[in-house]
């Protein structure tokens, strides 16, 4: 199992590698994060 400071280290990585690989996706969730920030997360469906 990893802990959470690797499990921090390894998202840091991908992402740091992803706003190397592709600047502009990484735009584009950043615009689309701020535009949907106060909405929250989405209801949860009754089972």
């Amino acid at each position: 199992m990893m802990t959470p400071g690797r499990q921090r280290k390894i998202l840091a990585d991908m992402a740091e590698r992803l706003r190397l690989d592709d600047p502009e996706l990484v735009a584009r969730f950043t615009m689309f994060a701020r535009l949907h920030e106060e909405e929250g997360p989405p209801p949860v469906e009754p089972p």
